[in-house]
C-alpha cells in the first residue's frame, strides 16, 4: 500500500513539474510573440476600425498602406470628384487624424509635408503640413487640353519642391523651384521649351531631371 501511494506522489509531482515547464514555455512563447507582432497587422486593426482596408475590396483605397514612421501609417481613401481623404493612423493611440488637401497626395522624404494635386478646376498643387494647415498655394487657369499636365517633385532632403506647370492661358510651360525651409519661397522660375512633360524628378539634391512627351531628356542643375 504505502509502494502505491509513493508512486502515486512520484508521478503527481512528475505531473506537475511538466505542468510548470509547459507553463513557462507558453509565456515564453507568448512574450516572443508579443515583441515580435509585425506592425501591418496592427495597422490592419485601424484600418479596419476606419473600413478601408485594401482587402475589403473598396475601388477608391489605394491597395497599399505608406508608412511615415516606426509607429504612424497614412491610408487614403477618395471622397468624390476630385476628392481624397488622407487618414493618419498612430499604433500606440486610438482615433485618427484627418487630411485633404486635394489628391495625390505625396509627403516629401522628411513626412514633415505634404504636396496634393489639383485638375477639375484651376490645375495646380497645394502643399500643407500634418496638421492641416495649408502652407503653400499654386493654382492656374489654362486650356483643357492641358488639364492635369502640370508635375512636381521633392528634392531627396525635402528643401526644395519643383514644379512644372502652363502658363495662365497659354501653352508654353513654366519651371519653378521653390524653397520649403523659407515658406516655400520662389528661387527659379524659367520657361521651358516644351508643351508636355511626362516625367520629373530630382536626381540628387541639386540636379533636377524632366522628360517631354517626345522621351528627350533634360537636366537643370541649382546651387
Amino acid at each position: 500500500m504505502d509502494y502505491k501511494i509513493d508512486t502515486l506522489k512520484k508521478i503527481a509531482w512528475l505531473l506537475f513539474f511538466c505542468f510548470l515547464v509547459f507553463s513557462g514555455m507558453v509565456l515564453e512563447k507568448t512574450a516572443m510573440r508579443r515583441e515580435t507582432v509585425p506592425t501591418e497587422k496592427l495597422a490592419v486593426r485601424h484600418t479596419n476600425i476606419l473600413g478601408t482596408a485594401a482587402s475589403n475590396g473598396n475601388p477608391q483605397v489605394r491597395p497599399a498602406i505608406e508608412w511615415l514612421n516606426d509607429e504612424e501609417f497614412a491610408v487614403y481613401r477618395g471622397c468624390g470628384t476630385e476628392c481624397e481623404t488622407v487618414y493618419i493612423f498612430n499604433l500606440r493611440q486610438d482615433g485618427k487624424q484627418k487630411l485633404y488637401y486635394g489628391v495625390g497626395h505625396t509627403w516629401s522624404p522628411d513626412k514633415q509635408y505634404i504636396l496634393a494635386h489639383h485638375y477639375a478646376v484651376q490645375s495646380g498643387i497645394t502643399v500643407g503640413d500634418r496638421y492641416d494647415n495649408i502652407l503653400f498655394d499654386l493654382r492656374r487657369e489654362y486650356p483643357k487640353e492641358y488639364v492635369g499636365t502640370h508635375k512636381a517633385s521633392w528634392s531627396p532632403d525635402s528643401t526644395k519642391l519643383a514644379l512644372i506647370i502652363h502658363q495662365d492661358e497659354k501653352t508654353r510651360m513654366e519651371l519653378f523651384v521653390f524653397d520649403a525651409q523659407k515658406n516655400f519661397q520662389k528661387i527659379v522660375q524659367k520657361q521651358i521649351q516644351t508643351k508636355e512633360v511626362n516625367d520629373l524628378y530630382w536626381q540628387d539634391r541639386k540636379t533636377l531631371i524632366y522628360i517631354d512627351a517626345l522621351e528627350n531628356i533634360f537636366e537643370e542643375n541649382f546651387f
